[in-house]
C-alpha cells in the first residue's frame, strides 16, 4: 500500500523549497509516470531500484532538473525522499544553472561532498522530521550566497505567470530586463525557457481542472486555461502527459488537496 506524507520547509527556506515528500509503497514492483511540473528537486532513494528507458537504472540519489516530456519509471520496494525546490531554488541555493540541468539526473557524487554526506545520513535516518532537519541544516548554510535581487525579480515574474500572464515582452518589462536578456536569465534561473514554463503552468492548471471539475467540459477548460480551443488543449495534454484528457482521468488517483502538488508530478500507469 502506498504511503505519502509532506512537510513544509522552515520560513527561511520557504522562498527556495516548496515541500519535502516521503513516499513508500509496500508492493514489490510498481510503475509511475513522471510528468512535467515546473519544479526540479532532489531524490534520496532509501528503497529498491528505479528504472526508466530515458535514464536506465537511476542512481541511488540524484538532483533532477526540469522536464518537458513524460518519463515512465519502474521501481521495486519504493522508499524515497524528495526535496521539491521552488522554480528558482536550485539556482539560488546550489548555484547550479537550471538550463544545464534541464532533462538531466545528476548523481550527488558529481555535485558536492556535502550533498553526498547528506545522502549517507538520510539513508540511515527513518524519522521524517529528522530527515528534514538534516536537509535544512545543510541548505541554510547556502543562504548567505543567495542573490536577493534575482530572487525577487523572478519570484515576481513567476507570480505573474501564475495569474495568467503569458506575454513574454510584458514579463521581461516586469523583470526590468531586455527581451533577449530576460529569456537567457529565465532559462538559467528556472531551467526552462519562458514559453516552456508558461506551457507547463497552463498544463498543470488544466490537470487540476480536469480532476476537480468533472462537470466542466473541455471547451470551458480550454477557455479558462488559455488554450486556443479544445483541440489545442488535447494536443498539449497528450504531449506533456502521454495521455488524452480522458486517459489521464482514468489513470490518475482521485484528487486530494494534501496531495495536489504531488499529483502534478506523478500519475499512475494502470493502462
Amino acid at each position: 500500500m502506498e504511503r505519502f506524507s509532506s512537510i513544509l520547509p522552515s520560513p527561511l527556506l520557504a522562498p527556495y523549497i516548496k515541500e519535502y515528500w516521503f513516499l513508500s509503497d509496500s508492493i514489490y514492483q510498481g510503475k509511475q509516470r513522471a510528468i512535467p511540473s515546473g519544479y526540479a528537486g532532489l531524490i534520496f532513494n532509501r528503497g529498491g531500484n528505479i528504472y526508466s528507458e530515458e535514464y536506465g537504472l537511476h542512481q541511488k540519489s540524484y538532483l533532477f532538473g526540469q522536464s518537458v516530456r513524460p518519463i515512465d519509471m519502474r521501481f521495486n520496494n519504493l522508499n524515497i525522499v524528495i526535496v521539491v525546490f521552488q522554480p528558482t531554488g536550485i539556482k539560488m541555493l546550489l548555484d547550479i544553472s537550471g538550463n544545464e540541468l534541464k532533462g538531466q539526473n545528476v548523481g550527488l557524487d558529481l555535485l558536492s561532498p556535502q550533498l553526498k554526506e547528506l545522502e549517507n545520513r538520510i539513508l540511515d535516518t527513518s524519522n521524517e522530521q529528522a530527515v528534514v532537519c538534516l536537509v535544512e541544516n545543510l541548505l541554510l548554510g547556502y543562504l548567505n550566497s543567495c542573490e536577493d535581487y534575482n530572487y525577487k525579480r523572478f519570484a515576481s515574474v513567476i507570480q505573474s505567470i501564475e495569474m495568467g500572464e503569458s506575454n513574454i515582452s510584458k514579463l521581461a518589462y516586469k523583470a526590468c530586463l531586455g527581451y533577449k536578456q530576460f529569456k537567457r536569465l529565465f532559462s538559467e534561473y528556472i531551467g526552462l525557457n519562458p514559453k516552456e514554463y508558461i506551457q507547463i503552468n497552463r498544463f498543470s492548471k488544466t490537470l487540476h481542472s480536469l480532476q476537480t471539475n468533472s462537470s466542466t467540459n473541455l471547451n470551458e477548460i480550454a477557455c479558462q486555461c488559455g488554450y486556443y480551443d479544445k483541440s489545442h488543449l488535447i494536443r498539449e495534454v497528450k504531449s506533456l502527459s502521454g495521455y488524452t484528457p480522458n486517459e489521464f482521468l482514468s489513470n490518475a488517483d482521485p484528487y486530494s488537496d494534501n496531495r495536489s502538488l504531488f499529483q502534478s508530478f506523478f500519475v499512475d500507469m494502470r493502462t
